[in-house]
């Protein structure tokens, strides 16, 4: 923020790049790094596994060569039963059907040969006795036929066990496979010449909770089929089936599922199967809203909705899963599934489609249909490309419909008839490349045949913004090649800037169909690239899969490729950042649960120091460009508030520079959206740096606005002076003050608009701070996104954004508003409809984020984000409203009141003022710096009355190689502060007291020391003290602390102006009339005049420059068109009170057909709503409308002049 940058100038190859990939990266195989790859411990290993399956081929064996014999006696076939069990159990609880099929059908075999002579009469039909070789024929027939049946079955038994490991194998992600005895087909046929209606065979439920058990009466499967947010077609579902008990609980439907009028040949590519189990019960509450089910569990919290049927029937969404019909290479996904739910969710097209299991989700057993032989998805043809058109080509009445559809700042407010006619005339859009989401957004299909006119115009397509590329990574776009053109627009963003755009970037991840995706290779790419890049990548990869279990399979994969691309060098520094944030988060655990946490920190800082002693240099986690070399262990200590987050100060690597100070902090990444609003603009509010795992930079040089408020006293919210007192303190010359003044400003408004879009809350004066260059920034983003902080049955934040008049105070520099303001409000408005026009990036943004799991972040948040951009409205009208919003932070005495009783509250945390600096000078200052003292003077006194009556005491200051003297103006109770400072330290000095009360008349005196005979006699006091002083040895009278006093500040340099210290007669204050330069009309006006939607459109902003004598004005503006002898187009802005810089930005609209208006002339005229009601003239304007180029905007400052006309 404003820091001055020091460059050294070195040759390029003495540069160190120590995280260049080297040769052996490039020669390195693919290297997994298994501390980011948690494997799941509940996974069987393939020991176990190999033991498992002996045991089972065993008891087949058995059993088989027990049945080959003809005698065979007895068998029971608890020993297969048993061994079966112990796979499905070990194997997560899953009993296929065909397992239970093939088990029971073995059982019934063994039963047939165990008892012949039923088998023989029910496959002879005959019970008459026979001779003996003739029955010995039949028993041996029969025996045969039945081993026959026994062996078959026996085969099924333990085919299904294989495809159940196989199954097991793919969904948990096994280091192991179990080889398929089947051999895969080899004929491949496009899934365009299969006419079949796609069916799917949901088969069975497994891992069921015991909880279950008595809590739903029955359970069915819900199926849905998605091509990115958009259902394919209506949902159709399972019969209601109960809880079965077999080898284990489950629950069983062996149901083919039809999409009617679904062919696979018109599915598209990346069409999807969501799948959703739901419980059902019968309840007395069903029906009730908010209704709660026995166990206190609220109805509807998966997805916050209940489906309630007739007879009392609840249905409760207990999980989901998402199966992709195609995989990565196109190929249709055939046979059994094993498929993981994700507990406590609702069917959700955007979940993940990737198996990551979690230990208590439920497994659902699916078939997909077999074709027994390879299914493929072709390329789509390559249409020829439409021959150009232009949009001017269109009709007007469809080129002015298409117009309002561009002008509308969001496509999420299209409605299906401006979609269809953006499709419908989409050959004529070229020339708007940022039209192309909403153009494919409009698309009436995505199967095989229309992709071929989609890619076509993809090819033939101007390159689109990379800001608007964002839009196209959304779930509602989840075609390849759609995704692809996204990457490559996104790929022209420098990396430095993309950067910024990693949490978003990252969370895209989760809507990409398949791991392998454009936009997984672009984050790799941008990597590869760029060290700083791929740091942060790391760190919210780190931040992201800590959160999102959900998605742990891809980031782990990420994480993997990440180690990979990065080379051996960066990935060994990452490795001793993560050391590093491990001890820091283990001594923040200790410091918040310890009793003595001073002793504490002082101990477990030990491991921090000693770990980064021998690790030696290190990078910091939340900025690579910062090495530290240390840890400055006595300057580390921590903050009192409810966290106790750490403040850890780190040894810069270069000696030359400061220090690195961190707190530790776990935090969200709000700060993320904040950064977002300030992209492409400049209004000095860079949020400070941090990393998800709560490693934050400490802003130096900064204070909170309560601190700075209270400085005065408690009620100091309530005052003006405070925060300019406390530039000036910090900004000690005309230029320094004037450029903290400016930051001020820019920030100021960058962050009422910001704070107002994302609609932060509990904004107190303690989580707004100050840094000295005047820059404002916010923290502690808990509360956003409309969530208010509540006092009691109130809001606690009344006010669209918070702007007090001490903030005011800072911007006009003090005094009435001026034109100072006028800029703030434009900067203000500016920034707003720069945001709306980013309407579209704002809304994919916070769509990218809303699975992230930030509190407050969600689909809601888009729809609030929108409204906050006031859609519907055009720049004008957006102006108007901003600028009310203004008026109204500004009138509410709610904040200050709100700043107050937070002061009153933090009252106990105050500290004092530490140190010997002086409290009205910032810094220190010594005779190396401004040079040696020779003499001082005290000239006289003048009486000021700003803020309230007082003297001041005018001080000539020489010193050693300064021909021109300087002046200093300080205030009595300055002088006695300067006095115990220097009593503190020097003590054995002994110092002239200062009278608080002088030798004069006490009846002059008693509660009045702003008067004249009190100020003259603190003269003579002062020059006694500054003699005594002066006769002290230079250790003294040269010492740091008199330096200081005697620096001249800013207020010096505006005293002496006003005054002229060489004048006599000091002691006395005159008063000096000011008369007006110019008595005549004086003034500007700035308005924008523009006739669109059939109207003309008059922008009144502001006025500048009014007579402010003999009294401030109360200007309104009033308009005209002329001619108008009825004057029936007269229009009215409000007054604003007591101003020479009013304010308005105000639209008036006048329907005038555009040829009318080129005969008639625009009148302005501004004029002061006297005290009397008697409105006085302040100025005019006349515009000859036929002049102007009305289809475009026309800003400008107009001089005021004399009326001319008024009819």
């Amino acid at each position: 923020m404003d820091e001055d940058i020091v460059l050294e100038l070195t040759k390029n190859e003495d540069i160190v790049r120590p995280f260049m990939r080297t040769h052996d990266d490039d020669n390195q195989m693919l290297y997994f790094p298994k501390e980011y790859i948690n494997a799941d411990g509940t996974t069987l290993s393939q020991d176990a596994l190999g033991v498992f399956l002996d045991t089972f081929y065993h008891e087949v064996d058995a059993l088989l060569q027990h049945f080959s014999k003809a005698d065979a006696g007895p068998y029971r076939t608890q020993g297969i039963q048993q061994t079966t069990k112990a796979i499905c159990v070990n194997l997560a609880r899953v009993e296929t059907v065909e397992i239970s099929k093939a088990l029971a059908l073995v059982q019934k075999n063994v039963a047939e040969l165990l008892n012949p002579s039923t088998s023989s009469q029910h496959l002879y039909g005959t019970s008459e006795v026979q001779d003996k070789d003739t029955q010995e024929a039949i028993n041996v027939a029969v025996h045969c036929t039945l081993m026959e049946d026994l062996t078959s079955s026996v085969d099924q038994l333990v085919d299904s066990v294989k495809r159940l490991v196989r199954m097991y194998c793919r969904t948990f992600l096994t280091d192991f496979f179990l080889g398929s005895s089947i051999e895969i087909p080899h004929d491949h046929l496009e899934v365009v010449k299969v006419q079949d209606t796609f069916i799917v065979n949901i088969a069975s439920a497994h891992r069921i909770p015991t909880a279950w058990r008595h809590r739903f009466d029955g359970y069915k499967i819900v199926c849905s089929l998605y091509h990115g947010t958009k259902r394919i077609i209506p949902d159709i579902s399972t019969s209601l089936k109960s809880m079965t008990t077999g080898l284990c609980e489950r629950i069983y439907w062996d149901e083919w599922l039809q999409f009617d009028r679904t062919f696979l040949c018109t599915l598209p590519r990346e069409s999807r199967l969501c799948l959703m189990l739901c419980g059902v019960r019968t309840s007395a509450t069903a029906g009730k809203a908010g209704a709660v089910t026995d166990k206190g569990e609220r109805i509807g919290h998966a997805a916050d909705k209940v489906e309630v049927t007739e007879g009392n029937k609840i249905i409760l969404p207990l999980g989901a899963a998402a199966v992709q019909l195609f995989n990565e290479k196109g190929y249709l996904n055939q046979g059994p599934q094993l498929v993981p739910l994700l507990m406590g969710a609702s069917s959700d097209p955007i979940m993940p489609s990737c198996k990551t299991l979690l230990p208590d989700a439920v497994l659902l057993q699916l078939s997909l249909p077999d074709f027994e032989r390879t299914i493929f998805f072709p390329e789509p043809l390559n249409s020829p490309e439409s021959p150009s058109r232009s949009f001017d080509d269109l009709t007007p009445s469809i080129r002015s419909l298409v117009q309002n559809v561009m002008e509308k700042e969001s496509c999420a407010t299209l409605d299906g008839e401006e979609l269809e006619m953006l499709w419908t005339h989409r050959h004529y859009m070229r020339d708007h490349p940022h039209l192309l989401p909403r153009i494919l957004q409009a698309a009436h299909s995505w199967d095989w045949a229309t992709l071929s006119e989609i890619y076509s115009l993809l090819r033939c397509w101007k390159s689109l913004h990379p800001m608007q590329a964002f839009e196209l990574l959304l779930p509602q776009f989840p075609d390849l090649r759609v995704r692809q053109f996204a990457a490559d627009s996104l790929n022209k963003i420098p990396t430095d800037d993309l950067v910024d755009f990693l949490p978003q970037l990252i969370q895209g991840l989760k809507f990409e169909s398949y791991h392998n995706s454009p936009l997984a290779k672009l984050l790799l790419e941008q990597a590869c690239k760029s060290p700083r890049f791929a740091h942060q990548f790391f760190w919210l990869l780190k931040g992201v899969a800590g959160q999102d279990v959900t998605f742990k399979r891809r980031y782990e994969l990420m994480f993997v490729a990440l180690a990979s691309v990065a080379g051996d060098a960066l990935y060994q520094e990452l490795h001793k950042q993560e050391e590093l944030v491990k001890l820091v988060a283990s001594l923040a655990e200790q410091v918040k649960d310890a009793k003595d946490k001073e002793l504490t920190l002082r101990r477990g800082i030990v491991p921090v120091h000693d770990m980064l002693e021998d690790k030696g240099r290190l990078l910091l986690p939340y900025n690579p460009s910062m090495e530290v070399v240390g840890l400055d262990v006595k300057s580390c200590s921590y903050f009192t508030s409810n966290a106790f987050p750490l403040k850890l100060v780190f040894k810069n690597s270069n000696p030359k520079a400061d220090a690195h100070y961190v707190i530790y902090k776990v935090t969200s990444c709000s700060i993320v959206f904040v950064r977002i609003c300030g992209y492409e603009l400049y209004f000095s509010n860079d949020p400070f740096p941090c990393v998800f795992l709560g490693i934050i930079e400490l802003i130096t040089e900064s204070e909170t606005l309560r601190k700075i408020q209270v400085f005065g006293g408690v009620t100091g919210s309530f005052k003006d002076r405070p925060i300019k007192e406390w530039l000036q303190k910090h900004n000690p010359t005309e230029l320094e003050f004037k450029k903290a003044v400016e930051n001020f400003t820019a920030s100021c408004a960058g962050y009422c608009v910001a704070t107002y879009v994302l609609g932060v809350g509990d904004r107190h004066n303690d989580n707004i701070m100050l840094k000295q260059s005047g820059h404002m920034f916010h923290i502690d983003f808990g509360k956003f996104l409309g969530d208010s902080q509540m006092f009691g049955n109130f809001k606690r934040d009344r006010v669209p954004f918070v702007l007090t008049s001490d903030m005011a105070y800072v911007i006009n520099d003090g005094g009435k508003q001026g034109h100072r303001f006028q800029h703030f409000v434009d900067l203000c408005c500016q920034a707003f409809n720069i945001l709306r026009r980013h309407a579209d990036l704002f809304r994919s943004l916070f769509i990218l984020m809303a699975r992230s799991g930030i509190p407050g972040v969600t689909e809601r948040a888009v729809q609030y984000v929108q409204t906050a951009l006031l859609p519907g409205q055009s720049e004008a009208q957006a102006t108007a409203t901003f600028t009310r919003m203004i008026e109204e932070s500004m009138k509410s005495v709610f904040t200050q009141f709100n700043f107050f009783l937070h002061n009153l509250a933090q009252m106990k945390f105050s500290s004092h003022q530490e140190g010997t600096l002086l409290s009205f000078v910032s810094k220190a200052y010594n005779m190396e710096s401004d040079g040696k003292i020779t003499s001082v003077e005290l000239e006289g006194y003048q009486k000021r009355y700003t803020p309230d009556k007082h003297y001041i005491f005018i001080l000539k200051v020489e010193r050693e190689g300064q021909k021109v003297p300087t002046y200093v103006f300080r205030q009595f109770q300055e002088f006695v502060e300067f006095r115990d400072k220097l009593n503190e330290q020097f003590p054995l000095v002994t110092w002239p007291n200062f009278s608080t009360r002088s030798d004069c008349d006490a009846s002059v005196v008693i509660g009045r020391s702003a008067v004249q005979p009190v100020a003259e006699s603190r003269k003579g006091e002062i020059r006694n003290f500054l003699t005594y002083l002066w006769q002290k040895a230079p250790e003294i009278s040269q010492c740091e602390l008199v330096h200081t006093f005697f620096h001249p500040l800013l207020r010096d340099e505006q005293e002496a102006e006003k005054v002229n210290p060489d004048r006599p007669k000091l002691g006395m204050s005159a008063n000096i009339a000011t008369t007006p330069a110019n008595q005549g009309i004086q003034g500007e006006i700035k308005m924008s005049i523009q006739f669109k939607k059939n109207a003309l459109e008059i922008m009144i902003s502001h006025v500048r420059g009014l007579p402010d004598v003999p009294q401030l004005p109360s200007p309104y503006v009033k308009t005209y068109l002329l001619p108008d002898p009825d004057k029936q187009t007269k229009r009215k802005t409000k007054v604003v009170k007591n101003t020479s810089h009013p304010t308005y930005n105000e639209l008036i609209e006048y329907e005038f057909p555009e040829q009318e208006l080129m005969f008639r002339m625009l009148q302005v005229s501004v004029w002061d709503q006297g005290r009397l009601m008697e409105n006085n003239f302040l100025g005019a304007v006349y515009i000859t409308l036929r002049e102007l180029d009305l289809t475009s905007d026309n800003t400008a400052w107009h001089k005021l002049g004399r009326i001319q006309m008024t009819y």
